[in-house]
């Protein structure tokens, strides 16, 4: 039996939280029937993806980024476009979905996880501090005692 790690069960249900609220296309566009009516680059599911997912980076790096450096890559102009279609209601289905879904009795050593960036963390350097020189990724867990 394949059982899932802590952050892979979190993710999953982060997925399926997005993935079932673009299933209710009416209730997160501000036009019904029209918005996201037609096949696109940048379906609604993938607008919430990239919403949620995207770094710091600028709209053009995000994008390249996200369909691999390609020419099908869809243009920032199209992307502000389709993203404007969106209500602020969609991101709040999207959490509630997902806190919905987040059992609590799913931990990580005895914490709840609720937010994980990946962000470069950088230490200022001290010589006489050894871990302070290292220059990796290092991620930053927000977590929460239950």
């Amino acid at each position: 039996m394949n059982r899932k790690s802590y952050p892979e069960r979190v993710r999953s249900a982060l997925f399926h939280a997005i993935k079932k609220t673009a299933a209710n296309l009416d209730a997160c566009v501000k036009v019904p029937g029209k918005d996201f009516s037609r096949k696109r680059k940048l379906p609604l599911q993938t607008i919430l993806l990239m919403l949620i997912g995207m770094g710091g980076g600028s709209l053009s790096k995000e994008l390249y980024d996200w369909f691999g450096y390609t020419s099908s890559t869809a243009t920032a102009s199209a992307f502000v476009q389709q993203r404007n279609k969106i209500r602020s209601k969609a991101i709040e289905m999207i959490f509630n979905e997902f806190v919905a879904s987040a059992m609590p009795t799913m931990t990580f050593r005895g914490y709840r996880l609720f937010a994980v960036d990946g962000s470069d963390l950088r230490l200022p350097s001290d010589t006489t501090n050894n871990f302070s020189l290292i220059r990796n990724n290092i991620f930053i867990f927000c977590i929460l005692r239950e």
